[in-house]
């Protein structure tokens, strides 16, 4: 399983996945169906968000409603952006759906 930041449209939230990648086909699939499209995602150390969230890291985890697949820990995001410093942030990873990408108009 990995945690990650994920910067999207509607501010920051941390998820946990048991995708190796944030560019995991299944994984985008199941985003796009929350609503996140577009997101400049960086992995985050899974022990260090454990620490960082305590029992609202477990409650995450053991949400019966949700699956390993995607579970997401925060979505209040000042506090997810606040939590974690880049230093402990992987390199990003961005990604843009193709169905969300504009087309600059013609000279």
């Amino acid at each position: 399983m990995i945690a990650a930041l994920l910067c999207t449209e509607a501010g920051p939230v941390v998820i946990l996945t048991q995708y190796d990648t944030l560019d995991h086909p299944r994984l985008l699939e199941l985003l796009e169906q929350k609503g996140i499209s577009k997101f400049i995602g960086f992995k985050l150390p899974l022990e260090l968000v454990q620490q960082r969230y305590g029992r609202h890291y477990h409650a995450a985890v053991e949400n019966l409603y949700e699956s390993d697949e995607l579970r997401v820990v925060d979505t209040e995001g000042p506090r997810a952006f606040k939590l974690f410093s880049f230093s402990e942030m992987s390199e990003p990873v961005l990604y843009e759906s193709p169905k969300t990408r504009v087309e600059a108009p013609a000279a």
